[in-house]
């Protein structure tokens, strides 16, 4: 699934299931099917979550404000970035942060 692109376009905000589509050159039925199959994911929530996992990384590794890791992985609101991170991994990003540095 890394061929998708989504590396190397993860910062651009309009990267979604179209874009993917027209960068695998499939019909979004089939790259929906083939996804919801290898990873039980729509394209959005697939992309969704590499976004999201991909900010985890930053968070452990890079010492850089949330508001910047947010607009790297593509995620242009904070409320936005909360609301997903905390659905994805239980915890608001700042908790995830006061939980890595006890």
């Amino acid at each position: 699934m890394a061929h998708l692109g989504l590396a190397t376009n993860l910062s651009d905000p309009e990267m979604d299931g179209d874009y993917t589509c027209v960068q695998m050159g499939m019909s979004r039925t089939k790259l929906y099917t083939i996804l919801k199959q290898i990873t039980g994911q729509s394209i959005n929530d697939f992309t969704g979550s590499v976004r999201l996992k991909k900010a985890v990384h930053l968070m452990t590794t890079e010492d850089m404000p949330l508001v910047e890791i947010m607009y790297l992985v593509g995620i242009q609101t904070q409320s936005y970035f909360t609301k997903a991170f905390k659905k994805e991994f239980g915890n608001t990003p700042s908790q995830f942060l006061k939980d890595l540095h006890k």
